[in-house]
């Protein structure tokens, strides 16, 4: 799979197993140049944890679990992020280049969908379709493309420091008009914000890279854990200032949540256990691309008032999800769709 979101590699040509951490021997490989297996397993984890999180809109504390699975991607997306040697107009184009297609093709798809089944409503305005319409997941492909261009094309203008500053000033304002939004007493409906909130998890993945001397499995899994507990403590705060509680996209705790659980992924031991998740990482972008279409098919086919519709619901979602993108990744002139 290609550069394309990394919910997968960036490098698939040069496939190397190998773990990233303090037990590392030297000269380090680049991570560009890795196929990690704990990350491929956290991959599959996540986008997993994403149709738990569309398939019933929770808005408790399996929501708050659950909102680990984009920052983790926008983290793995810049850890694996290629390091230009000089700016060229590539380093903007290239990103761009992997990801537009997908977003158009794929709303194109919902669409169709949409309309032959009659299973969601559709709005034919020019805002809703620029955003996806039915398809609100993909709002991940623009954000991820945008902050992969702007990163490398900031630290080459401006140097490293200063990208790291805009990309916390870009996450403030984004924060401000989303979940902070009713602490702050703004005006109008919040927004999600997530082109500007993207490019610091990127940013935080680029930093990642470039350390010697990564945090093992225990710190790793305590970060992740603080993470959570964090996050869940903000939603509650925002939650006691607006009057009822929701699980937003991004909040302050989420980036250490976050990167946490990229850390932990890392570190984790190439068991077989791990190695036999990770198998299914590459396909993580493709789950992620097409596993709503199964949940609007099954959401209509199963009585979702018993809990047990809820977990049948994700899994024969995930299920077929997964299927469809090995069946079209097997597929040459259809392979486009999911990688």
């Amino acid at each position: 799979m290609g550069y394309s979101a990394n919910l997968v590699h960036t490098s698939p040509s040069k496939m190397n197993i190998s773990r990233v951490g303090p037990a590392n021997s030297s000269p380090r490989i680049p991570p560009e140049m890795q196929r990690i297996a704990g990350v491929d397993a956290g991959r599959i984890v996540c986008v997993f944890l994403v149709v738990v999180l569309h398939s019933v809109w929770l808005q408790n504390p399996v929501a708050v679990l659950c909102r680990v699975a984009v920052p983790f991607f926008f983290v793995a997306s810049g850890y694996f992020l290629r390091k230009p040697t000089q700016f060229f107009a590539g380093t903007i184009l290239r990103p761009l280049y992997r990801l537009l297609p997908l977003y158009v093709l794929w709303t194109l798809i919902y669409y169709l969908f949409a309309y032959a089944t009659g299973l969601v409503p559709v709005n034919s305005e020019i805002g809703q379709v620029l955003s996806g319409g039915p398809a609100f997941h993909l709002w991940f492909l623009p954000a991820l493309g945008i902050s992969l261009a702007f990163i490398p094309v900031a630290s080459s203008l401006f140097g490293r420091q200063l990208t790291g500053f805009l990309c916390v000033v870009l996450a403030a304002v984004a924060l401000a008009v989303g979940s902070y939004h009713d602490v702050l007493g703004l005006s109008g409906p919040a927004r999600r914000g997530a082109t500007l909130a993207a490019p610091l998890f990127v940013f935080i993945g680029t930093v990642l890279a470039r350390q010697k001397n990564l945090p093992g499995l225990l710190p790793s899994a305590a970060l992740t854990i603080l993470g959570f507990v964090g996050l869940m403590a903000e939603e509650l705060w925002i939650g006691h200032w607006s009057h009822q509680f929701l699980s937003h996209d991004f909040s302050i705790f989420t980036y250490l949540y976050g990167a946490g659980a990229f850390l932990l992924a890392l570190a984790l031991p190439e068991n077989r256990l791990v190695k036999t998740v990770g198998q299914f990482g590459p396909y993580a972008l493709g789950i992620y691309l097409s596993h709503v279409l199964f949940l609007w098919t099954f959401g209509a086919l199963l009585p979702v008032q018993f809990a047990w519709a809820h977990v049948l619901q994700i899994v024969a979602s995930f299920s077929c999800a997964l299927a469809l993108t090995l069946l079209l990744s097997r597929l040459p002139f259809l392979r486009r769709l999911v990688t």
